[in-house]
């Protein structure tokens, strides 16, 4: 009886911790957009267009620890997807 409730209590700690790591995550992907927003602000874009470009790109990174900045360098045809879906005007 207690090996079963010990089960059950670890099993439910651990959905608990879902939603904690899923916040992390989106504090992390909400900042690596703000600092792309601001890395581009005097492009000459719309902001609603700027906004566009980096989420799409903090989308296509897929991995934290990448900055978009850094992405670009090596991502061309990602980078002019996003451009076009964003409809970045050169």
């Amino acid at each position: 009886m207690k090996l079963s409730t010990i089960a059950f209590l670890m099993s439910c700690s651990a959905f608990a911790a879902l939603p904690a790591g899923q916040a992390f995550a989106n504090a992390d992907e909400d900042a690596q957009i703000a600092q792309c927003v601001d890395d581009n602000s005097d492009s000459g874009q719309t902001e609603n267009t700027i906004e566009a470009y980096c989420a799409c790109a903090s989308e296509k990174v897929g991995s934290f620890g990448v900055s978009i900045t850094d992405w670009e360098k090596n991502h061309a045809d990602e980078q002019e997807a996003c451009s076009k879906q964003a409809k970045w005007k050169y």
